[in-house]
């Protein structure tokens, strides 16, 4: 529990301060969206500890897929009303990027595609000093969409083991709490899972940018 403390806390700080929000706020549309992105962050948590509660489904790299039609933009809205308490807390600028995708819908587990944003930006939050830039990128490659989460960190020092489970550095910077190190563990699975495949990349002159590819194969762009 002690190492999950930061990934339950994202989440929790979530819903703590849209609570505040709504309390104090009489305007019924505010308070409807609030609500919403609490149960959004709730739910989210309920996921996590779900994962590691379930430790043999990690072990043996099986993720059961529930095919469907997603709308990436809803699933990085949802990511980031979670996430922006953290970022405006450390005063980070966050930008998304688009570049060539001709329609945002694409086939896939909207729930566990939401799980691999939600590791990958809050590392990125977590990892980023303040006052630093944060940014995800989609862009289409062919047939296929290429995900990036690039962040202002120290970048990382064995990229090969980052994915491993239970693995974490302490170079990165930033925010000094460490993981448990199943995030990355349990994106590699997912993407895998997919068809696709994950990696990350330092960037010069500092930073990290992580990769991931959805193949056509389970991930259909609509002409």
């Amino acid at each position: 529990f002690s190492k999950m403390s930061h990934d339950i806390r994202t989440p929790m700080n979530a819903i703590m301060g849209l609570a505040a929000l709504a309390a104090h706020c009489d305007d019924k549309d505010h308070v409807d969206d609030y609500l919403k992105k609490i149960v959004t962050s709730g739910k989210h948590m309920l996921e996590l500890l779900n994962e590691v509660l379930d430790m043999s489904k990690i072990e043996s790299g099986k993720v059961d897929l529930v095919l469907e039609d997603v709308s990436l933009p809803d699933v990085v809205d949802n990511i980031v009303s979670i996430c922006r308490p953290m970022m405006v807390e450390k005063q980070q600028e966050f930008k998304v990027n688009i570049f060539n995708v001709r329609n945002e819908h694409v086939i896939t587990d909207g729930d566990r595609l939401q799980q691999v944003f939600m590791n990958l930006l809050s590392n990125a939050i977590k990892y980023t000093p303040e006052n630093s830039n944060i940014s995800l990128n989609a862009r289409r490659v062919e047939d296929k969409i290429l995900i990036e989460v690039q962040d202002d960190g120290n970048g990382v020092l064995h990229p090969d083991q980052l994915f491993e489970m239970f693995y974490t550095e302490n170079n990165r910077g930033g925010d000094t709490r460490r993981g448990m190190g199943l995030g990355l563990s349990l994106c590699k699975s997912i993407i895998q899972s997919h068809g696709g495949t994950i990696w990350v990349e330092n960037v010069t002159p500092h930073g990290a940018c992580f990769k991931f590819v959805l193949d056509a194969v389970e991930v259909k762009l609509y002409e």
